[in-house]
């Protein structure tokens, strides 16, 4: 094991502008851990209807992850 691990969370990221102005943008946050301590954090939106590139740029994300949890150097997404 090296340490190493990348959380997923799905959360609604809130903008406020100014008192009772806000925006809500629905997304998840990518967290990534080295040794219990946060290294790295990506929130990427969703949006209510995802396009196909959203999604190409959530699987780039993930696949990243993936591969830094598993030791390998960082991968650039694309």
């Amino acid at each position: 094991m090296n340490g190493r691990r990348s959380t997923l969370v799905a959360a609604d990221k809130f903008v406020r502008l100014a008192p009772g102005a806000a925006f809500v943008y629905p997304g998840v946050t990518l967290t990534r851990y080295e040794n219990g301590e946060i290294v790295g954090t990506v929130w990427l939106p969703l949006g209510d209807a995802p396009t196909e590139a959203d999604d190409e740029l959530l699987i780039a994300h993930l696949h990243a992850a993936l591969l830094w949890s598993h030791g390998h150097d960082e991968a650039p997404v694309r």
